[in-house]
């Protein structure tokens, strides 16, 4: 339905935005010694950046490539009382945020620096002799030059455009026009099929078209992956503080699990006394039944702060070649810049 108000906001928005596009460009960005590669997307909100980045460092270190990860640490203290750069590793998860705290988690093995100014956090990286610098949510970070870009788009974004064309925010989703992705260097489509990224691609020819899909999949308490199967059939009190709640409780469904409780808590929900109370009372109503929720927002939880909990997570699979086809491409990025 159209929504005048809504539609002249947008039209601000979109004037807003090809100024800053301008006035970035005018500036200049932030050059690096190691090659940049960004993951981002077209739309407000969750879009699956930061699992197509693990899946990014996770596979680029099994080819003997090591990359850093940039993260704003949105939520995150440190990024909200200062614009210095400064590594996961040396914050509190309060301090990093969330994201950036369980990308620490979940790769051990590399770098991941936050901070509100990207380009900063990728210069604190720089001296580390890294092969790359991945930078989660980068696509509209124009101070930090990039070498190779990645837009990652939910089905209900691109099919939202395939029906009725790009709606800027605040009448819809969109932080940038579809026609952003004639600039970018690879797209990600979740859950499309041959056929419709076929026809999407007649659209935009120009950069790498791919399908992948996100997966449930149970995490142990270093992080690991589970066999599948561990959830089937139990009776689960499920909760989260994520930007699409649904998706955490169909992915349970899938499962197999009884969802006999569910709690959706805000985006990046913190857990204070108040919030453990609540679900300790859920469980004490419930005895016997497992708490479930996400891996981000288990990396807020303390160890042994609630009996019994089990995490979820989603993994990134990807249709017959396309992870190939990525893979040797920001792997060529590497080479490409004198690196790996």
């Amino acid at each position: 339905m159209f929504n005048p108000p809504a539609a002249a906001a947008s039209f601000v928005y979109a004037v807003g935005v090809q100024a800053d596009r301008l006035l970035d460009g005018l500036r200049g960005g932030v050059r690096t010694r190691t090659p940049v590669v960004s993951v981002g997307n077209l739309a407000a909100g969750g879009s699956g950046k930061t699992p197509l980045v693990h899946w990014l460092t996770r596979r680029l270190e099994e080819r003997g490539l090591a990359a850093g990860v940039v993260a704003r640490g949105y939520r995150g203290s440190w990024a909200h009382r200062t614009a210095r750069p400064a590594l996961v590793r040396d914050l509190s998860v309060q301090e990093a945020g969330d994201e950036a705290a369980l990308l620490a988690k979940r790769l051990p093995r590399a770098e991941v620096a936050v901070c509100r100014v990207k380009a900063r956090a990728a210069e604190l990286l720089d001296p580390l002799n890294l092969d790359l610098i991945l930078v989660d949510d980068g696509l509209q970070h124009r101070r930090l030059a990039r070498d190779y870009d990645i837009a990652v788009l939910e089905r209900g974004d691109w099919l939202g455009y395939v029906e009725r064309g790009t709606r800027l925010v605040p009448w819809g989703r969109m932080r940038e026009p579809f026609v952003r992705l004639e600039r970018v260097d690879a797209v990600v489509f979740w859950d499309a099929s041959e056929e419709e990224a076929r026809r999407l691609s007649l659209r935009f020819p120009a950069p790498l078209m791919l399908r992948a899909r996100r997966e449930p999949v149970e995490l142990a308490p270093d992080g690991g992956e589970l066999p599948p199967g561990g959830l089937s059939g139990r009776r689960v009190i499920a909760f989260c503080g994520v930007a699409r709640p649904t998706v955490f409780f169909d992915d349970l469904r899938a499962l197999g699990v009884e969802l006999v409780e569910t709690r959706a808590f805000p985006d990046h929900a913190r857990y204070d006394a108040r919030r453990f109370g609540e679900l300790r009372r859920l469980m004490d109503a419930h005895p016997g039944d497992l708490p479930v929720t996400t891996a981000k927002d288990a990396v807020k939880i303390p160890s042994g702060a609630l009996d019994g909990l089990r995490v979820l997570d989603r993994r990134v699979v990807f249709a017959g070649e396309d992870g190939a086809r990525l893979l040797g491409e920001v792997g060529a990025v590497a080479r490409r810049c004198g690196r790996g």
